[in-house]
């Protein structure tokens, strides 16, 4: 079938961009959640693949990303977040029968984790798949800084901060560092807001694990300094899932889902084997 670009409006009005990867008879349907200062259509290679695979793949830039509006990485509450996804999934009602798969990477798979905490879904979820879920930072934040960030929150809560990620932490394929570093669509900030909602976000989804129950492939690259693999792996301990994997990739930084080949398709074909013995078709 192809590839559309489309709007949906989150619960508070702000339209958001979107993009669907169809097929004919598609085994399942996996809409998609990015990482935070990115955008949809970088998962364009990987859509295609699950394409190849008979499944159908939908992502959209939540508020403050891409081409959706709102201020650059500045939410009011995590919450905001959440209400991006629910319109996703909402919207994904067109799709059925298809069973619906949720995935995301990094800050998406923290939004996709409170989401399914939360348990309020307008059609049924038959799995989820992590890549480098932001459970955590790669470097300790000085309790300082929390502080500051806590106190700047309240006052001046859209106040914009550089964000401080080495894009070279990205990937180790150099290219594909370059091209990050220099994407106009890649922003470099964050917002005191921001950067508190996200801290609660994480002790909450950490410690509410174990309501998600659902089928869960989490996938992390062991060498990732962006976000804390230990704290990811914790989430992963804490399901409540019977059917869960975990898979950790050796030498490989945060976008697993971006690394150089051949490990691009070792990962790929790790995400893509774990679905289809799921949903075969």
């Amino acid at each position: 079938m192809g590839e559309r670009h489309f709007d949906l409006k989150s619960a508070d009005g702000t339209k958001l961009r979107a993009t669907a990867w169809e097929v004919d008879s598609p085994s399942a349907c996996v809409l998609w959640v990015h990482g935070f200062a990115e955008y949809r259509t970088r998962y364009d290679e990987f859509a295609r693949y699950l394409n190849g695979l008979k499944y159908s793949f939908v992502a959209l830039d939540l508020r403050g990303h891409g081409d959706s509006e709102g201020k650059r990485g500045f939410i009011r509450s995590f919450d905001e977040y959440l209400a991006d996804l629910s319109a996703l999934v909402d919207w994904s009602k067109g799709m059925a029968p298809a069973p619906l798969v949720l995935g995301a990477h990094s800050m998406g798979g923290l939004v996709l984790a409170r989401y399914l905490e939360r348990g309020e879904f307008s059609r049924p979820v038959e799995a989820a798949v992590f890549s480098g879920p932001f459970m955590g930072v790669g470097m300790p934040v000085p309790a300082w800084k929390q502080k500051l960030g806590a106190f700047m929150s309240k006052i001046i809560p859209g106040l914009s901060i550089p964000s401080g990620l080495d894009p070279a932490l990205i990937s180790t394929d150099k290219e594909l560092v370059q091209a990050y570093a220099s994407d106009p669509k890649i922003f470099k900030i964050a917002t005191a807001r921001w950067f508190t909602e996200i801290l609660k976000a994480q002790d909450k989804a950490i410690a509410e694990a174990g309501r998600i129950r659902l089928p869960v492939l989490l996938c992390q690259g062991l060498g990732d300094q962006v976000v804390s693999v230990a704290a990811g792996r914790r989430f992963y301990d804490g399901l409540g899932s019977e059917d869960r994997t975990y898979q950790g990739f050796e030498g490989l930084y945060h976008e697993i889902l971006n690394e150089v080949r051949p490990a691009r398709e070792q990962v790929y074909a790790t995400f893509g084997n774990w679905l289809k013995k799921r949903f075969p078709g």
